[in-house]
């Protein structure tokens, strides 16, 4: 590997580390959400006298934070894994900007 090759790799590395960081955080956060509020259904739910209606709030809960979890594991596959040949670059920006909001 030539200097110049070492030098763009560093760089790479280092923009994944900086959006892995705070990536990683708000992926934990949202997969907290999604365990606390399905333990709010799983409990309230296991009470036979308990309106599915009493639930509801939480289940849509759990459902919003498991699509920013989703949404966020495919920008970061999209990001570290190879691009293709002869791929475009504007789904790869919109996946980065996805992570960095």
């Amino acid at each position: 590997m030539s200097g110049s090759d070492a030098a763009v790799t560093r760089l790479w590395l280092d923009a994944l580390h900086a959006i892995g960081r705070p990536l990683a955080h708000e992926v934990k956060n949202a997969l907290n959400g999604v365990s606390v509020n399905l333990e709010v259904v799983r409990s309230r739910a296991a009470r036979p006298d308990s309106p599915a209606a009493s639930v509801s709030r939480f289940a849509e809960a759990a459902s919003e934070q498991l699509a920013v979890v989703t949404e966020l594991c495919e920008a970061m596959l999209d990001v570290v894994r190879p691009a293709a040949a002869h791929g475009e670059l504007m789904p790869l920006v919109g996946r980065l900007a996805a992570m960095l909001r």
